[in-house]
């Protein structure tokens, strides 16, 4: 009696195939551990034969795969086919890591700074669960920058995006420079409405209200960039023709009648950036709708909001990232930098130049004084507005002499005043003696025939 017949794998083909994360070396130790079985028709105890596979890189050094097989023979040396077993490492995880802090930098006398990493903070911590050295980038904004993962606006309903803006402790929420919005449709903007709301619940329109009776518009992607209404630039409103991607504008000062309403506009609506009120810390949200009876859809992409500092001030939001080997990149981290000018103006004009002293009837001269002022400079302002405080004539000794005493200050467009006001004096004096009219002429005359004394007169430059 012979025995022809192999062993046959009862353990279906594929089910011992593993996909494991690169950090899980449990996972991976339990997948090696797997075995298939197999029968055979006279045979019983049956041992399969294993070859492991060595680690064979993929796409990153941290995934790839393990492949392994065996083959099981009977005592009468029948053997079976090749049973394959394909461990799949995968890294799928993002690395994390710890922004630096928040920090305020000041510009130089030359009104320059230097926000290099070496001087504002590097990220720390940077961790990943199987590259031990993750690439660390960062980039820069020139204000907060929200971009969603996904934001689609195709139906009615409304879709709420917050964002959170920090460390612009002493500003309102009306002291925005500009907003920045990415949207884009591809039906009419008519029936899109993008509404900013404050973290004290009020309501502006960006763009918007919808109507399904507006202009059309046009299709495509649009980066309109909305400022104060002081700009002076156009008003957004739903009957535009958008004719390109960018453009400057003020917000629409509408007042939207779609449902729902924003869960967050608790406190109405206004018609400019200048009339927000509370902070500018805290949670914003961009509220984007359509109208529901619309065909198509539109997208918000993105926001960036840059608040106003003084003319000499700069904001950066810096973004660090860390990506693994595997192209796993981590979430945003911000630091907010703040590059402010503190140096204050100093006087150019030195001390006591400007002091005069002037004759009591000099009355051009005094005129000329008077319109003296003395010169600033400033590491960053150079127009700077110099403001002079008026003295009031002080007599002296006597009315005609005494002094005025002028002063002045200067403070640059951050606000920064000059440590010590600048003194001007100006001294009347009074150096002419007055003059005698003619006295008569010497007469002789007998002893009995004195004449009267002569009354003369005197006139004087100033009393």
């Amino acid at each position: 009696m012979n025995d022809t017949q192999a062993p046959v794998w009862i353990t279906s083909p594929g089910s011992l195939n593993r996909t494991i994360q690169c950090s899980d070396a449990t996972g991976l130790t339990n997948a090696q551990a797997l075995a298939p079985t197999a029968s055979d028709n006279c045979t019983v105890n049956l041992t399969p034969v294993k070859t492991t596979g060595s680690f064979v890189t993929g796409s990153c050094p941290q995934s790839g795969t393990y492949t392994n097989t065996w083959v099981v023979s009977d005592d009468c040396g029948n053997t079976s086919s090749v049973y394959t077993q394909v461990i799949t490492i995968v890294d799928t995880q993002a690395p994390t890591l710890t922004p630096p802090a928040d920090i305020t930098i000041y510009k130089d006398a030359q009104c320059n700074y230097d926000a290099a990493p070496a001087i504002t903070g590097s990220a720390s911590n940077v961790v990943d669960n199987c590259d031990p050295n993750p690439s660390v980038s960062h980039f820069d904004n020139p204000g907060f920058v929200f971009n969603p993962v996904n934001g689609d606006v195709n139906h009615g309903n409304g879709y709420s995006f917050p964002f959170v803006v920090r460390g612009m402790d002493g500003l309102t929420a009306a002291d925005i420079k500009s907003i920045m919005l990415y949207i884009s449709t591809n039906q009419e903007l008519s029936s899109l409405e993008y509404t900013l709301i404050s973290p004290s619940g009020q309501g502006i329109i960006l763009v918007g209200p919808y109507c399904a009776s507006c202009n059309p518009g046009n299709t495509g992607n649009f980066k309109p960039t909305f400022y104060p209404a002081s700009s002076g630039y156009p008003k957004w409103n739903s009957s535009n023709l958008i004719t390109d991607s960018n453009g400057n504008y003020t917000p629409s000062d509408g007042v939207s009648y779609v449902n729902p309403t924003p869960p967050e506009l608790t406190a109405g609506y206004i018609s400019k950036f200048e009339d927000f009120t509370g902070p500018m810390n805290g949670t914003w949200t961009l509220f984007a709708i359509k109208d529901g009876t619309s065909s198509g859809h539109g997208a918000f992409n993105g926001i960036t909001l840059t608040p106003k500092l003084c003319n000499n001030s700069d904001i950066i939001v810096r973004s660090w990232t860390a990506t693994d080997a595997c192209g796993n990149t981590s979430p945003r981290y911000d630091q907010v930098i703040k590059v402010l000018d503190n140096t204050v103006p100093v006087w150019t004009s030195v001390a006591s130049s400007l002091d005069v002293t002037i004759e009591c009837n000099n009355v051009t001269g005094l005129a000329a004084a008077q319109a003296m002022q003395p010169v600033a400079s400033d590491n960053c302002d150079k127009a700077l507005v110099i403001k002079k405080t008026s003295g009031a004539f002080i007599p002296g000794t006597c009315p005609q002499k005494g002094t005025y005493t002028n002063t002045f200050t200067v403070e640059d467009n951050c606000g920064n005043q000059v440590a010590t006001p600048f003194v001007q004096t100006i001294t009347i004096v009074d150096t002419t003696a007055p003059v005698l009219s003619e006295a008569p002429a010497d007469v002789t005359v007998e002893c009995n025939a004195v004449p009267v004394a002569a009354t003369l007169t005197a006139t004087d430059n100033c009393d």
